[in-house]
């Protein structure tokens, strides 16, 4: 078994959570007990950028991390290379592009794992052998994420999705002639009614997609994964030793 952690939002969630007083040596506890093998992701240094750059208003306005938290999530980076623990950073990368792409590489080898808060990586679930244990009650099938993203939004990365489109009207419309549309390169020439009509969507949703087909499609490109080359995880990943002297040595300072 492979343990992929998506280690910005697990981090996080399990320092706000863990009542112990000691969040980063229970956390380099067990991956040191574990027989899996665990896997931490971060996000890479300008890992937003090339989402941004295709459409600007992308996790625009979100509030960074307490300094505090922000200090205590570099302390475990620290403390993980006292580990058996392997780490995964790489620059210009999303934590969530990286997983896909190990997703990608050992899938069809082990099972997989995936420990994070996040929904959008329920989508790698469509690969076989591959769980996300902690989602409950998800919005759709792991083959549909993307497209429920692109068409309904997603307001934590502040994707706006199609104007009007909302849960009901994702039960009701045509998904797979959707989803063939976002992947395809066919422009919408047709009449608003025919698009309407295809898709089994309002009115005023056929309207703004007729209106706005490259904007859409940019929504679509960017909340799908865009996963780096095999040689960039490879010079972003640093794998852990174990050395509880070490480990001690480090958080003592932190009454750790």
């Amino acid at each position: 078994m492979l343990n992929i952690f998506d280690a910005n939002s697990w981090v996080r969630r399990f320092l706000e959570a863990d009542s112990s007083g000691l969040p980063i040596r229970n956390l380099v506890t067990d991956a040191n007990i574990s027989n899996d093998v665990s896997v931490y992701v971060w996000d890479g240094k300008g890992g937003n950028d090339r989402r941004r750059k295709l459409f600007p208003g992308y996790k625009a306005n979100r509030t960074p991390p307490a300094e505090n938290i922000f200090a205590t999530m570099n302390l475990a980076r620290k403390a993980f290379r006292h580990s058996k623990a392997i780490q995964v950073q790489v620059a210009g990368y999303e934590g969530d592009d990286v997983i896909a792409a190990l997703v990608g590489q050992y899938a069809t080898t082990t099972e997989v794992a995936i420990w994070s808060t996040d929904r959008d990586l329920y989508a790698l679930c469509a690969t076989p052998g591959v769980t996300h244990p902690t989602v409950t009650n998800p919005k759709t099938t792991p083959e549909l994420i993307r497209l429920y993203k692109a068409t309904v939004g997603d307001p934590s990365d502040h994707i706006p999705g199609i104007k009007g489109f909302g849960a009901k009207t994702w039960e009701g419309c045509d998904k797979e002639n959707l989803q063939g549309w976002y992947r395809g390169v066919r422009p919408l020439d047709h009449g608003v009614g025919d698009v309407a009509e295809c898709f089994e969507i309002p009115m005023g949703c056929a309207r703004w997609l007729h209106e706005n087909q490259a904007l859409a499609r940019t929504m679509y490109q960017i909340v799908g994964f865009m996963p780096p080359t095999n040689a960039e995880i490879e010079a972003g990943t640093t794998v852990g030793r174990r050395d509880d002297v070490a480990l001690n040595n480090l958080l003592r300072g932190f009454l750790q």
